[in-house]
This record gives structure tokens, sequence and C-alpha cells, in this order.
């Protein structure tokens, strides 16, 4: 979705320059009905509730990465 980081979200960039903004919420059904592999939510999952939201829209599993930039773990600070 647009809420993850590093990317624009298009190829495109001609007939979108700001790049897709559709969310990651809206855009994981959309993406399991038209493929037949497992769908990986990223971008703007931050907690349990926005987890288990991507897995009852069909995702099988999340990444979240910013989130963890303020563990010590992290090696960002």
């Amino acid at each position: 979705g647009t809420e993850a980081g590093g990317h624009r979200g298009t190829f495109n960039v001609t007939d979108q320059p700001m790049g897709n903004n559709i969310g990651t919420i809206a855009l994981v059904p959309q993406i399991v009905d038209q493929v037949n592999i497992p769908v990986i939510a990223s971008g703007g999952i931050i907690d349990g509730r926005g987890f288990v939201a991507a897995l009852v829209l069909g995702a099988q599993g999340v990444q979240m990465g910013t989130r963890f930039l303020t563990a010590n773990e992290s090696g960002a600070h």
C-alpha cells in the first residue's frame, strides 16, 4: 500500500507522477482476488489490529519494518 516506504507504487511515472495512492487495507483484497500466490501485506501495519485486518482481507501474512526502528536491536540509533 501507499503507506509502505521507499517506492511510488507504479512504474508509469508519466501518467501517475505522484504514484499510486491506494492504501494497504484497500489494496489487499484487490490483489488477493487477482492472484493465485500468497499475498504479504505491507505498509502502515503497526499493531495487532492491522495484522488481523490484513489476514481477514485475505493476506497470508504481513511485513512490518518502520515500526521496529525504535527497537534496540535495529541499530538505527
